[in-house]
């Protein structure tokens, strides 16, 4: 099972984004907010039929959820790189996990 801990949140120039577990009812939820007045930007459901993927640039990410697609960018440094790979995994595993569970149901 995924563990409901919430990935560590990251700071890219002006927003945070998190991956979310609820231990409550084992959902996940991708939030991304503003660093300087707290808006947020995103806050998307993670279920077995999303997609998440990389493009042709390591600093930008798309996700796919019910219809919804989203662009996530990151600075292009080498730490944020790193970062923005390490979210890709985190959102990756979950959405492996998911389908995994879906066809154990």
């Amino acid at each position: 099972p995924i563990p409901c801990v919430p990935w560590q949140s990251q700071t890219s120039g002006q927003y945070q984004r998190r991956v979310h577990g609820d231990c409550g009812d084992g959902t996940f939820r991708i939030l991304a907010w503003s660093v300087d007045n707290q808006d947020v930007l995103m806050n998307v459901s993670v279920t077995e039929a999303c997609v998440y993927k990389g493009s042709q640039k390591p600093n930008f990410h798309t996700f796919k959820n019910a219809g919804q697609k989203w662009g996530l960018g990151f600075h292009k440094s080498d730490d944020a790189l790193r970062l923005a790979e390490e979210f890709s995994e985190a959102v990756k595993s979950v959405i492996l996990e998911l389908r995994t569970q879906a066809t154990l149901a």
